[in-house]
């Protein structure tokens, strides 16, 4: 492999890294908690609720939530 090759697949995983980086750790950001389905709405119960209940998640995406 050509060195240019090399170094440019080097910056690329760096750059990578860096854009990735404050996910690494696997906790919420920015606005993250606002999209992942609430306790309450994680049983067969709640799943009703995604269903029937438009306004008891952020947005009204049933089959979003549900494969959440």
């Amino acid at each position: 492999m050509p060195r240019g090759t090399k170094l440019a697949a080097g910056l690329v995983a760096l750059v990578l890294l860096l854009a990735y980086a404050p996910a690494i750790d696997g906790k919420p950001i920015w606005d993250d908690d606002r999209h992942m389905t609430r306790p309450d709405l994680r049983d067969t119960a709640g799943l009703l609720r995604i269903w029937r209940e438009p306004g008891v998640t952020q947005q009204y995406y049933p089959v979003t939530d549900t494969a959440f």
